[in-house]
């Protein structure tokens, strides 16, 4: 009797340790299959150990207790315990991670991996990515480098594509390099490079992005069939072309055309004709762009490709930006709007209306341009660089407004922003906007920095179009300060781009640039000829914020009165309508009688940073007088700070 109470109790204490390690609640079938007892079972149920719940499944009476067990279990103990459960659980069919954990705790990781990856799949078919990217991550842990290396590339592929979908770029990242370093396969190695280019271009590692699509290309053309080589070679020609890399662009543009026609795949033929025409208007070549463009949109319609279709239209707005045609550039774009749209194409959608919140901009059709930036910024799941160049327009608008706050928040970041995601061109209209921004505090040193900047990243790349308005205002801003030599400079480069690109907006800018060349000579006749002849052509462009700039600047130069009081007013009605509040204080400035002898001598000693109390004894006057002074400085001049009126009466030659 003795020695059968014995084994009872001996049996319970097995059944108490394998329950403890099933958890609170747990299947009593699993339990008997991992060699626990009727007698065992028995006495844990008479003891009220374990309740029955409902039929088949059982749980601790007191949960703490099962704990407490499983904690006091020696390692060797769980081990063995684990391995009965994971044999159990498998035989009676619960689900692969479960049967994996116990065999994870039983340190049998040989039967684990398969069931890890198992329920992993299964969690990817049913996109639930997350947990589908832990079962992986537990397999891969327990994978012994070199043991069914095939099996461990599929599963590596799917880490990727579940961190992905995870926004985990970082373990997708880490899943590419492995798979580019275990496999000689061209296609897949192919692959993990323009995959590891992509999470690079996210992460603002443009060089490295820029050498694995190169790699990608160049593989792809020696080893894979001609479809594959036309799409690598097309993302190698959009890096660089982002990059305002032109002459590379154009080459790798023309490999990507060629291996489309290798393909006869007509949709490859149709991107790739229709890119060729957008590197084509890059490089000023605008005739041929449109020929590009238009046969790439034959070639769609022809064979019915809808996504190709869209694109060609597309590339018809983005040849239309590059020509100046900036009203044609916004109906392009509303027409590839209205087609992608009878598609359901969101995507493309996103990418016209980010573009078109940009034209609008240029057209000063500014609530347009807020309204339709907005609305691409409202869609959280469009790609970062649409939200970016969507971004830009109210940074834009605000700086040149005159909302300082707004600007200043939103233009360093969006500027950072731009040069992590290698959207090179778009720099130039933020500098000239951060410049203008700057300017408007007063800040001399940083408005010229912005405008250094901005010439700078002219000459580290083929850009023949972007940087027009910031060398417009640049050259305005040089003359002033009296940098005579960066003028010249700033009219040297205007004379490349419109020996290459000659449209109505750099032919344009050229005369103007050219009048504050004039002005800095002192040769203010033919300053005010130029000036004349620019604002004419900005305003057959169709570019209000230039053409007003331009009637602003020739009403500072001598002319018939009733003339310059008709280009103030002319000037003065574009500001109004856009808004223009620092241009309309400039125009107000321009009304205001000269100072008189003692307030150019505040001025010249403000300007050197004085406060009042020394400029009243420099100057031999009470502190009162000097500041009587000062306030009729910032009446007549519209300011609201000594800075403002420092730069204000600078650019009015009274400094």
């Amino acid at each position: 009797m003795k020695e059968s109470s014995q084994k009872d109790s001996v049996a319970a204490r097995d059944a108490l340790e394998m329950a403890a390690l099933l958890g609170e609640q747990f299947s009593l079938a699993v339990l008997i299959s991992a060699g626990a007892t009727s007698e065992g079972l028995d006495k844990l149920f008479d003891e009220e150990c374990l309740v029955e719940v409902e039929a088949g499944m059982a749980r601790f009476a007191d949960p703490a207790r099962a704990r407490e067990i499983a904690a006091s279990l020696s390692w060797s103990r769980k081990r063995f315990i684990h391995g009965a459960l994971a044999r159990a659980c498998a035989a009676h069919r619960l689900p692969p991670a479960d049967v994996a954990a116990h065999y994870l705790a039983a340190r049998d990781f040989a039967e684990a991996r398969p069931l890890l990856i198992r329920a992993a799949e299964k969690a990817c078919l049913q996109r639930r990515f997350r947990p589908a990217l832990a079962l992986i991550r537990q397999a891969l842990d327990i994978w012994p480098i070199g043991v069914d290396s095939e099996t461990r590339l599929r599963i590596l592929h799917e880490m990727a594509r579940c961190a992905m979908n995870c926004r985990e770029d970082a373990i997708a990242r880490l899943a590419w390099e492995e798979i580019l370093e275990m496999t000689s396969d061209p296609g897949r190695r192919v692959e993990a490079l323009r995959q590891l280019a992509a999470l690079e271009q996210v992460r603002g590692e443009l060089e490295e992005a820029g050498r694995h699509l190169e790699q990608a290309a160049r593989l792809a053309e020696e080893n894979l069939p001609a479809a594959d080589a036309a799409q690598c070679w097309l993302a190698w020609a959009d890096y660089l072309a982002n990059r305002l890399l032109v002459t590379r662009a154009r080459e790798a543009a023309q490999t990507a055309r060629e291996y489309a026609e290798k393909s006869k795949s007509h949709a490859l033929i149709s991107e790739t004709v229709g890119y060729c025409g957008l590197v084509a208007a890059m490089g000023g070549r605008a005739e041929e762009a449109s020929d590009l463009a238009d046969l790439s949109l034959r070639i769609a319609v022809a064979h019915d490709l809808p996504e190709q279709t869209a694109l060609a239209y597309r590339r018809r707005a983005n040849i239309c930006e590059y020509a100046a045609d900036y009203t044609g550039e916004a109906a392009a774009h509303l027409q590839a709007i209205s087609y992608c749209r009878s598609l359901g194409e969101r995507s493309g959608e996103i990418s016209c209306l980010s573009c078109l919140a940009n034209a609008c901009f240029r057209t000063g059709e500014w609530k347009d341009a807020l309204e339709t930036a907005n609305s691409v910024l409202e869609d959280r799941k469009a790609h970062p660089a649409y939200h970016a160049i969507a971004r830009m327009v109210p940074a834009m608008i605000a700086a040149f407004r005159g909302e300082q706050r707004t600007a200043g928040k939103l233009l360093e970041r969006n500027l950072l922003e731009l040069r992590r995601l290698g959207l090179a061109g778009l720099d130039f209209q933020l500098l000239w906007a951060r410049a203008f921004y700057f300017e408007n505090e007063g800040d001399f040193r940083l408005a010229a920095s912005s405008y250094d900047e901005l010439r700078v990243l002219w000459r580290a790349c083929e850009d023949r179009h972007l940087a027009l308005s910031g060398l417009l205002f640049a050259s305005s801003f040089y003359k002033d300060q009296g940098r005579v030599s960066d003028v010249s400079d700033c009219l040297d480069i205007l004379h490349v781009i419109v020996r290459d690109n000659s449209n109505p907006e750099s032919r344009a800018t050229l005369r103007a640039v050219s009048a504050e060349t004039a002005w800095a000579e002192d040769d203010k006749e033919r300053a005010g000829e130029e000036f004349s002849e620019a604002a004419e052509l900005f305003e057959k462009a169709k570019l209000p914020l230039e053409t007003a700039w331009i009637y602003w600047r020739r009403t500072q130069l001598p002319g018939d009165p009733a003339m310059i009081r008709g280009t103030a007013r002319r000037a003065a009605h574009i500001a109004s309508l856009l808004g223009l509040r620092p241009l309309l204080a400039r125009l107000a400035t321009a009304k205001t009688s000269s100072p008189t002898r003692r307030q150019r001598e505040v001025l010249d000693l403000l300007a050197i940073g004085l406060t009042g109390k020394e400029i009243a004894s420099r100057l031999h006057l009470s502190p009162r007088t000097v500041e009587m002074h000062v306030a009729r400085l910032l009446e007549s001049l519209n300011c609201r700070t000594r800075a403002e009126a420092v730069r204000k009466a600078t650019e009015r030659g009274w400094v």
